[in-house]
């Protein structure tokens, strides 16, 4: 299942869920009920659909007194989920070399990046040494990056 990434305007219950914890890194049961209105069954069976999925994981928290509760966290997978600011500098920049130079100042821009990540790439690997048919894809690689 291939999830969209969420905004601030969740479009179901299951958003939602994902979206407070995101905001608030751990809840309980009885916060989330408190913040979208819903049962505590109905908040449960979210929270069991989202860990099937693996977006979100429980961690048991000792009280004092009475039974211990758990506390819904996102997962590193359900972490993906949300835009990151890095991304939309990177379209940003991308904008702005079109607006600049156009099509072409952007594939040179990318074609630039593309040679340094296979000259570093090559220096990582050329101290290796490497069966017959592995040199051959660093020969490859090399000329790819002159």
């Amino acid at each position: 299942m291939v999830n969209p990434p969420l905004n601030e305007s969740p479009e179901n219950t299951h958003q939602a869920v994902l979206f407070y914890l995101k905001r608030r890194s751990e809840m309980t049961v009885a916060d989330l009920c408190e913040v979208l209105g819903i049962t505590s069954m109905a908040v449960r069976r979210h929270l069991s659909g989202l860990q099937k999925d693996g977006l979100v994981e429980a961690r048991l928290v000792r009280q004092t007194r009475g039974r211990p509760s758990y506390k819904y966290r996102l997962t590193p997978k359900a972490e993906s989920l949300f835009p990151s600011a890095i991304n939309s500098f990177a379209f940003e920049l991308l904008d702005a070399m079109y607006e600049a130079k156009g099509h072409k100042g952007v594939m040179e821009l990318l074609q630039i990046r593309d040679e340094a990540l296979l000259k570093s790439f090559y220096r990582f690997y050329k101290s290796f040494h490497f069966p017959k048919e592995c040199e051959k894809w660093l020969e490859f690689f090399q000329r790819m990056a002159t």
